[in-house]
C-alpha cells in the first residue's frame, strides 16, 4: 500500500501546488487509472503471449475498474490522512519530486501506449 500511498500523494500534491480544489478526486481518479492500465497491460500480455481470455467488452472491463475504483475512493477519497503521507514525504528535495512526477506522466504515457497497441494488434 506505500507504493499506492507515495503516488496518491505525489498526484495529490501536483494538483494542490497549482490550487486545484479537487486535488483528492484527481489523485484518486489517476491513481486508479494507472492500476487500471496495468491490469490491462497484464491480460493484454497474457493474451497474446499465452492465448489467454481476454477482455472483449467495454462491460467485462467494469468488473476490473470498479473495484479499483470503490478501493481508492474508500482509502483516498472516505478515509484520507493526508497528514500522515505529509509526514512521511513531505520533506523531498523540490529536485526529486520532480523527477518523480516526470516518471508518473512517463508512466502515464508508455502505458495507454502499450494499451493501444495491444489493442490494435
Amino acid at each position: 500500500m506505500t507504493f499506492f500511498d507515495y503516488i496518491f500523494y505525489r498526484i495529490y500534491f501536483f494538483y494542490k501546488r497549482r490550487g486545484d480544489d479537487t486535488a483528492v478526486n484527481a489523485g484518486s481518479i489517476i491513481l486508479a487509472l494507472m492500476q487500471l492500465f496495468t491490469c490491462l497491460i497484464i491480460i493484454g500480455i497474457l493474451k497474446q503471449g499465452f492465448n489467454f481470455y481476454a477482455f472483449t467488452s467495454k462491460y467485462q472491463i467494469l468488473f476490473i475498474a470498479l473495484p479499483i475504483m470503490i478501493f481508492n475512493w474508500y482509502r483516498y477519497e472516505k478515509n484520507l490522512e493526508i497528514e500522515k503521507l505529509i509526514e512521511k514525504w513531505g520533506k523531498e528535495s523540490r529536485k526529486k519530486v520532480v523527477i518523480i512526477e516526470a516518471l508518473l506522466l512517463l508512466y502515464l504515457l508508455i502505458s495507454f501506449g502499450i494499451i493501444l497497441v495491444l489493442v490494435l494488434w
